[in-house]
């Protein structure tokens, strides 16, 4: 596999930075991309995944944006994740209590039956997603994170998923990370969180991205 990433420019430091993540086999790790809008994050998750796509020891998600609104629900998520990276059929539980937790909920059952047919559900999740992790190296990439960090369920479940998945990098982009840093750093330990500020490009490398975008020389100055 080479080393470089070509067309690309002017991250390939924090693209170093994910390699050694995703090369900790065996090892949890996070890595949390903070930016602006417009920074570069959803592209250098596209980056690593079109890198990674032909690694044969490897597990990767598609790309878990949370500004989309089935996503933003825990169940949801999980079932993306299972759909996605089921590639030894270790979801069957997953798949089988699912079902019946959309049964429950369809019949309209009590508040505390379908709790418990939810707890179930998550149990076989983390089992299932353990299975492919014991083959394999997994990484989930997330995207659009500030949608979900401050409303609703799903980032107290990812937080509590963070401690519970084996074998697992985390590559999260949001615009707001250093509000979850500290809360990440508690759960994984600060050595197996890695953080990526993201910063715009200077002149030289905007002339470098444009004359790459366009495949010849740029024919605007940048201040």
């Amino acid at each position: 596999m080479a080393t470089e990433f070509p067309f690309f420019v002017n991250r390939q430091e924090e693209l170093e930075i994910i390699q050694r993540a995703i090369a900790e086999v065996g090892k949890r790790q996070v890595v949390l991309a903070h930016g602006p809008g417009g920074i570069g994050k959803t592209r250098l998750l596209q980056k690593v995944r079109e890198y990674y796509a032909s690694a044969s020891s490897l597990t990767m998600s598609g790309i878990l944006d949370a500004y989309e609104l089935e996503l933003r629900v825990p169940i949801g998520w999980e079932y993306r994740v299972a759909r996605q990276i089921d590639r030894y059929k270790a979801f069957a539980d997953f798949g089988d209590e699912y079902r019946g937790w959309l049964d429950e909920e369809s019949r309209g059952v009590s508040p505390e039956t379908l709790a418990r047919a939810r707890e179930r559900v998550r149990e076989a999740f983390v089992q299932g997603f353990n299975r492919v992790a014991a083959q394999e190296r997994v990484v989930l990439l997330l995207d659009t994170v500030e949608e979900i960090q401050k409303v609703g369920a799903l980032w107290p479940h990812l937080l509590d998923l963070m401690t519970r998945l084996d074998n697992v990098v985390w590559i999260i982009a949001s615009r707001r990370c250093d509000e979850v840093r500290a809360a990440v750093e508690t759960r994984m330990g600060v050595q197996n969180m890695h953080w990526l500020g993201l910063k715009g490009f200077d002149q030289k490398a905007a002339g470098e991205y444009f004359d790459e975008y366009f495949k010849k020389p740029s024919v605007v100055s940048l201040d």
